[in-house]
């Protein structure tokens, strides 16, 4: 909108990478959100653009989406959707609740999979398989931030081989 600065000062380059005129003219910052207009022209963000994984069918998995949902499992503490854009569906990893330690896999796997239809999901969102995790995940391994926040990257690396494994 014309509230928008000008661009960075000095570096043509970043303003050209961070910015976007529009074809009626206006001018919008490039956060990494994903938003949506409203009939009344709100914008509201719905997702974050680094959040989407595109799978090898085309379909978009958001883990933005989807992992708020599988937290809801009373089964699970905390979780990690990831999706391999060579394959066809997602996986997920989970650290369980406390008080579910004796829960099998397969029942935790179907507990989601009801949580995430209920809620709408459709097949490709819907992970295939799950690995349950003995780590917790805080800051003290660097998995999480101390706002308990993922750190993806880490996650993806701890957990590499248990990924790979996954789809195999």
């Amino acid at each position: 909108g014309n509230n928008v600065s000008l661009g960075y000062f000095k570096n043509p380059e970043k303003t050209a990478e961070s910015y976007y005129t529009d074809d009626e003219g206006r001018r919008w910052f490039k956060t990494g959100d994903i938003g949506e207009f409203h009939p009344d022209g709100v914008l509201q963000l719905i997702d974050r653009k680094k959040d989407l994984v595109k799978l090898s069918g085309g379909e978009y998995v958001s883990y933005g989406k989807l992992e708020p949902l599988i937290r809801n499992s009373e089964y699970v503490d905390n979780c990690m959707v990831y999706a391999d854009p060579n394959e066809s569906y997602c996986v997920v990893v989970i650290t369980r609740a406390p008080e579910a330690s004796s829960h099998p896999e397969d029942i935790i796997l179907e507990d989601i999979t009801n949580i995430l239809r209920q809620a709408g999901c459709v097949k490709f969102e819907i992970p295939k398989k799950i690995h349950v995790s003995d780590v917790v995940w805080g800051p003290e391994n660097d998995l999480c931030t101390a706002a308990l926040k993922l750190k993806r990257n880490k996650l993806r690396t701890h957990y590499s081989q248990i990924l790979i494994d996954l789809y195999n």
